[in-house]
């Protein structure tokens, strides 16, 4: 426990014999021993709900309760003598539309010992509340977590307008968080409602004496079984929330941000957003029967926020909550990094149709690209594999993203895929296209445009240190281009007209000549097309940028004319604007 949570704990001790003045002789009263932090609000029109607030400073006296001034409602301590369950008007388990479903709600919680219940009408607007006392005091977090796991494997949804629970569970938070509050019983349009769930009218002493009565009747009957409690609890907690570690993780993360609510000012936009993120990816595991979208996702982000803690004291935006939680709603559904958990679905896509992840792998092929060529431009790029990889990671670029995208610079995969991205690349001017045969390659190979690319490469071609340009012979042999000869004082094939023919024996036999290229020529000109198509880009991206600048500039003439003609105009107002926006520019051009 923190020490300023340790410290108001104290003050609170402190003053617990000095701040409260108690009424010995009201037994309803003394149902509701924790008066900390609790809630208060004035009685609301007609229709309309309270504005509830929470009070910090002093706990609730019993004669505020008795003047009846304004609506009160307490909380839990850590410990507790009974729970009580929520069903809203609009509920489905509310006996307007299902006349049974208290009763199988009851029936669910017998397993643990709570047999009878009190319940009441807690407003005028319908709700109804369902009191379930019993004689052992008991850690409240641990009734909470019980009731709610044995309802909600009875298939009951618990969630805000449809089923609560009091104590309601609570997640981890390094900061201790209030248990969520109550109004207390038979105030202002609050009835005790008979066995058939009909309004008992009594006057307000004898409607408290009815509910006392009752209470202590099922305090007798209420039994709770240890054993079934520390059962029930285990079982929770190996469910937790069926969710990877990962995840339960991220929604933990959320709920310790989440939960101590409002603490200052300036804080709604942080908020709004973790509220939207948990609401959009976690809403179905937590709460609700299924993902929350549109109006609903608004709804649930609304929901949480106005029953934060802090919010009626520090939230600046309470006038637009509606309006700041659908923005929210919005911005959450269209990021692309998240959908709501194990809804298997596919990741969403942005507006060009690419998931985030096809974004990243994107991105990563173009560094991988742009250092290849910036190595190459500077005659730094090795031959090597290992010291090409080396030198990729030197250029900023991860090893396992190298690995992952080995086709952009390992040498066999260059090999096997460059040509074929040559070849089907029919925007790109060439002077040269030749066809090979068929047994060395599948497609025709388009000769690089730009002599300059071979530069620094050439006598890597030739061993001996004649300079290939690809306005020469065919490097991969066949048909189109004029064929090779040896001759004995050079290591270097020289062009010749015809090839040589062998004959021997009984049959004659052609020899294929030139011989096939190298792996290593190969290599070295699939590269070298490769880079070609880098340039080729790069220059494309200079032309649209250099299109871009252009458009910017006559758009800014067209506006500095406008602002002149406005100067011209003689209008003060729009003169003086002029003169400002040209001073932002540094234009000199008018001295008016």
């Amino acid at each position: 426990m923190t020490a300023p949570r340790k410290q108001r704990l104290a003050k609170r001790k402190k003053a617990t014999g000095f701040g409260s003045v108690t009424e010995r002789d009201n037994p309803f009263l003394a149902l509701w021993p924790h008066r900390f932090d609790y809630l208060f609000a004035s009685h609301p029109n007609p229709g309309e709900k309270p504005n509830w607030q929470t009070e910090s400073r002093h706990p609730l006296h019993d004669r505020l309760i008795l003047q009846g001034s304004d609506l009160y409602g307490v909380r839990f301590g850590p410990k507790t003598r009974y729970a009580m369950l929520d069903i809203d008007a609009g509920s489905p388990y509310n006996p307007r539309r299902d006349p049974l479903a208290i009763k199988r709600i009851c029936a669910a919680l017998e397993s643990l010992g709570l047999i009878e219940y009190i319940a009441i009408t807690s407003s005028r607007n319908g709700g109804i509340h369902v009191y379930f006392p019993f004689d052992l005091e008991l850690p409240s977090l641990q009734i909470a977590i019980a009731i709610a796991t044995l309802l909600e494997n009875a298939g009951f949804k618990i969630m805000a307008g449809w089923l609560e629970v009091f104590p309601n569970r609570k997640s981890y938070s390094e900061q201790p968080t209030l248990f969520n509050g109550h109004r207390l019983p038979l105030q202002h349009g609050s009835y005790l409602l008979d066995d058939e769930l009909s309004p008992m009218v009594a006057s307000a002493i004898h409607g408290e004496r009815m509910f006392t009565r009752q209470w202590q009747q099922a305090t007798q009957r209420n039994d709770i079984c240890k054993q079934t409690l520390a059962q029930t609890i285990k079982e929770a907690k190996r469910k937790a929330y069926q969710v990877s570690n990962k995840a339960e993780k991220f929604l933990n993360d959320l709920h310790a941000v989440i939960e101590p609510g409002w603490t200052g000012k300036g804080q709604t936009n942080e908020l709004l957003g973790r509220i939207a993120l948990r609401s959009y990816v976690f809403g179905h595991v937590l709460y609700a029967p299924a993902p929350l979208t549109g109006e609903e996702l608004v709804a649930d982000i609304v929901r949480v926020a106005t029953s934060s803690p802090g919010y009626t004291e520090y939230c600046g935006h309470q006038h637009e909550i509606e309006k700041r939680a659908r923005d929210w709603a919005k911005q959450v559904e269209k990021d692309s990094r998240y959908y709501p958990y194990s809804s298997r679905k596919a990741p969403k896509q942005d507006s060009d149709g690419l998931s985030w992840n096809d974004q990243q792998r994107l991105a990563a092929r173009e560094r991988i690209q742009s250092a290849a060529v910036a190595l190459f431009l500077e005659n730094r790029l090795p031959d090597k594999t290992t010291a090409r990889f080396k030198a990729l990671c030197a250029a900023g670029i991860g090893g396992r993203t190298l690995y992952a995208h080995q086709d952009l610079w390992h040498p066999n995969y260059l090999t096997r895929q460059i040509s074929e991205m040559a070849a089907n690349d029919d925007d790109t001017p060439h002077n040269d296209e030749v066809s090979v045969d068929d047994e060395q390659m599948d497609a025709p190979v388009k000769i690089p445009p730009d002599p300059p690319l071979f530069v620094g490469r050439e006598a890597g071609l030739c061993a001996g240190g004649a300079a290939l340009t690809p306005y020469g012979p065919n490097l991969l042999g066949g048909v189109g281009g004029n064929a090779l000869s040896h001759k004995e004082d050079s290591a270097c094939p020289v062009a010749t007209d015809t090839p040589p023919q062998k004959v021997g024996g009984n049959s004659t036999r052609v020899e294929v000549w030139p011989p096939a290229p190298s792996p290593e020529t190969l290599r070295q000109v699939n590269e070298l097309l490769a880079i070609g198509k880098a340039h080729r880009e790069e220059a494309e991206r200079l032309r649209k940028a250099e299109q871009w600048k252009g458009r910017h500039a006559a758009s800014t003439a067209r506006h500095r004319a406008t602002l002149q003609g406005w100067v011209e105009s003689g209008d003060p107002v729009l003169k003086a604007e002029a003169l400002r926006q040209l001073a932002k520019w540094g234009d000199d051009s008018t001295n008016s």
